[in-house]
């Protein structure tokens, strides 16, 4: 019996090094794929850049992901989920608290674009490829992800008006289109000059949406 469990304690601690392995280089190849993408462009970008950057086979990329369109997709939700969960996670913080909700989610992003490489390439890569045709479910997605984002804004702005925190002549969507406008300005930006984007003026940033949002 002693010799059996360890026996089944060896398989199992291979299938979990096998896992984590396989996790390790899916992970290795979207962040590599997205670095790739962003300087070369997707229609330039052949998978022999993408194993070659990531120090592995070809195939390797056949094995996760099938095809370049599939990898792009999975950059997208990748990135999405990441987004969504840190997101998620301060609304719930602040749910009694609808102006620190929006304020502390835009300082979230803004942060991100300047020091998650990861997020900046894929959102600037958003700006320099043509979604179309075999890139259309990534175009879709970005829109989604667009309206979702101005209807969870404009819910906390609401939210914000009921407790009688912000100004009652503000209006909840205007406001959201207004920020979700101003941060793909900031994408572009970044792809200028990134060196603007400083923690000192994000700061200054959301200081300043913090007074014109609340009332006075």
């Amino acid at each position: 019996m002693y010799i059996h469990n360890i026996f089944l304690t060896n398989i199992y601690l291979n299938m979990r090094r096998t896992k984590d392995n396989a996790e390790e280089t899916r992970y290795t190849l979207l962040k590599t794929a997205v670095e790739v993408f962003n300087k070369k462009g997707f229609s330039a970008t052949r998978l022999e850049d993408i194993a070659t950057a990531a120090g592995v086979t070809r195939g390797a990329i056949y094995h996760h992901f099938g095809n370049k369109v599939e990898l792009y997709k999975a950059i997208a939700i990748e990135n999405k989920n990441i987004v969504n969960k840190e997101t998620n996670k301060i609304f719930e913080a602040n749910e009694d608290d609808p102006i620190n909700a929006i304020i502390s989610s835009f300082r979230m992003i803004l942060n991100k674009l300047v020091n998650d490489s990861f997020f900046r390439d894929f959102e600037q890569l958003l700006f320099k490829t043509p979604l179309l045709d075999e890139l259309k479910d990534v175009n879709n997605q970005f829109k989604d992800e667009i309206k979702e984002a101005i209807d969870k804004i404009a819910e906390s702005f609401k939210k914000g008006k009921e407790k009688k925190v912000i100004r009652e002549n503000a209006d909840p969507e205007a406001f959201a289109v207004s920020l979700i406008s101003m941060y793909l300005g900031f994408i572009y930006m970044s792809m200028i000059n990134n060196d603007l984007l400083t923690k000192k003026n994000i700061d200054a940033i959301c200081d300043s949406l913090l007074i014109v949002l609340k009332k006075e």
